[in-house]
This record gives structure tokens, C-alpha cells and sequence, in this order.
């Protein structure tokens, strides 16, 4: 049966309960006439009779109570459906723009995310999530572009609200037979002149060490860079190089790519974040603050 009108629907199951075509036509302020119509068009789509017409009773058939359940189900569903309209009225809404500077902190923060937004009072809640450096992310809470930031602590926070969230380290990539590979750890000095693979953009991991290697004379030889870190695992198993990146975010799919992860002994290879926020910040973004802070 195509193209049927749930009004009619609506007829029919009532018919079959009061087994009245005029008792269903006072409950619904119709005339008989107008309900009774309906019921043949319903029977003319299904190609059947869908009610035995008893003088005093109005019963379905076999096929009309297949009908009947099946339609059951779609005003339980219509039922449903207008109570979650009428509770997401109370619902918030809204766009939380967060802003962080690591691609590992990122991976964590989407659990807590999700947890947000797998919460069906905020089903109309909209998350954006970036990367920028932590003194871009500084000044973007402050002239109110963005509402949440995860900062390392190696910027000025004191102008904004600010809670401990965790740590990530980096490590030295190679490939499973890499001559780094014997090594218990490595200091960037014995590898700034090997072929290094690392990420486009505004890497954090990329920028860290480029000052550390900028501040100590040395040259860091980029041979590939490229935009995501599965692509540069790739590169590192294909031998294009080694890579400096977080720990956190290789080791599960070190196994998968054939790589070795080498401890970075550097003091600035691990790494403080901060959950940042100017001091007003509320509604729907201040549960997601919550949520990070519950996450240390």
C-alpha cells in the first residue's frame, strides 16, 4: 500500500476499537459520512477489505489486522517523536568552539566530547575543535573567538581560568630496522641530521623542536612533511625518515606499521596542557568544562 494518510489510519484503528463507524466519527467531530469515506479510500489502497461490517459491530479482517498492528507501531512512533520535539524545546543550543594545541591532546578530548554530546539535553549542541599554537589560543579566548583552550604551559596564562589537564611525550620514530633501533634513548643532538619525517602546518611537535634545535645550533633535516599522522607513519615504515611525535598517539599502531618507538631524553619531551577559559564562560560550554576537569 503506497501513499497513505495517517488521518486515515488514525480512522481505521479507531473504528476497529469502538467498532463504530458513528462512535469514531463523534470522538474525532467528523460526520459518519466523512469517516466512512476515508475507510473506503484506506480499503481501495490496500486492494481489500480491511473491516467485517456487521450490522451492530465493525471488526477487522485477517488483512485488517495486520494493518491495525502495523499501525499501532507508526502512531507509537509518531508518539515518540512529538514528545522529543516538545522536550528538545528545553533543550540548549549552541556552538562551543574549542581550541588546542596538540593533535594528542585532541585525540583525548574527544571522548569528553562525546560524552557531551551523547547526553540527548545536548543534542543541539554543536562542537567546533581546532589547532593553533598556545599564544594563538591565548588570544583567541581573550577577544572571545573561541570558548575552551588546551595550552602547554610554556605561554603567559594568568589573564584566563585555567585547570592542570595532563601530560603527553614525545618519542623518536624509526622503523623496526632503523640503526636507532639498539638505542635505550636518544637526545636531539644524535638525530637532527637524520632524514626527519614530520607534520604540515602549524605542528606543535614540529615547532618544539625546531627551537629547541634553533637554540642549540643545530639544523633539523626535513626530508617529508606531511598532513596527517598516519601518513607519517607511513612514511617512516616506507624509510623516509624518523619522526618526533607524541608517544600516546603512535604506540597503537606501532605494531601495525612496523615501527620503534626510541625514548626522547629531553626535559621539554613531556609536555603540561592546561585546560584554559576566560573567567565567564557558562551554558554549554561550562559543562564541557566540567567534563575536562572531572578528566585530569
Amino acid at each position: 500500500m503506497r501513499d497513505f494518510d495517517f488521518v486515515d489510519l488514525r480512522l481505521f484503528a479507531s473504528v476497529c476499537r469502538t467498532g463504530s463507524i458513528a462512535r469514531t466519527a463523534d470522538l474525532e467531530h467528523l460526520a459518519p459520512s466523512a469517516v466512512s469515506k476515508r475507510l473506503t479510500y484506506l480499503e481501495g489502497r490496500a486492494g481489500t477489505a480491511l473491516l467485517h461490517r456487521d450490522r451492530n459491530n465493525m471488526r477487522p479482517t485477517a488483512f485488517g489486522k495486520i494493518i491495525l498492528d502495523e499501525a499501532e507501531l507508526i502512531f507509537s512512533a509518531a508518539h515518540r517523536i512529538t514528545r522529543s520535539i516538545e522536550q528538545s524545546k528545553s533543550f540548549p543550543s549552541g556552538l562551543i568552539r574549542v581550541l588546542t594545541c596538540s593533535s594528542s591532546i585532541s585525540w583525548r578530548l574527544v571522548d569528553r566530547v562525546s560524552e557531551l554530546l551523547g547526553d540527548l539535553a545536548f543534542s543541539k549542541v554543536q562542537v567546533e575543535i581546532y589547532e593553533s599554537s598556545s599564544s594563538e589560543i591565548v588570544k583567541r579566548l581573550l577577544d572571545s573567538s573561541a570558548d575552551i583552550g588546551i595550552c602547554r604551559d610554556d605561554v603567559d596564562l594568568s589573564c584566563l581560568r585555567t585547570h592542570f589537564l595532563g601530560t603527553d611525550v614525545l618519542g623518536v620514530i624509526v622503523p623496526a630496522r632503523h640503526r636507532l633501533v639498539a638505542r635505550s634513548a636518544c637526545i636531539l643532538d644524535d638525530i637532527a641530521e637524520e632524514a626527519h619525517v614530520a607534520l604540515t602546518g602549524s605542528s606543535a611537535s614540529r615547532g618544539l623542536v625546531n627551537r629547541v634545535a634553533d637554540s642549540r645550533g643545530l639544523r633539523v633535516n626535513y626530508r617529508l612533511l606531511v598532513p596527517t599522522i598516519d601518513t607519517a607513519l607511513k612514511a617512516v615504515q616506507a624509510g623516509m625518515g624518523i619522526a618526533v611525535l607524541p608517544t600516546e598517539l603512535v604506540q597503537p599502531y606501532a605494531a601495525h606499521f612496523n615501527l620503534t618507538i626510541i625514548p626522547l631524553a629531553e626535559p621539554w619531551a613531556e609536555r603540561r596542557y592546561h585546560v584554559c577559559s576566560k573567567h565567564d564562560v557558562d551554558g554549554t560550554a561550562a559543562e564541557l568544562l566540567a567534563l575536562l576537569g572531572r578528566a585530569v
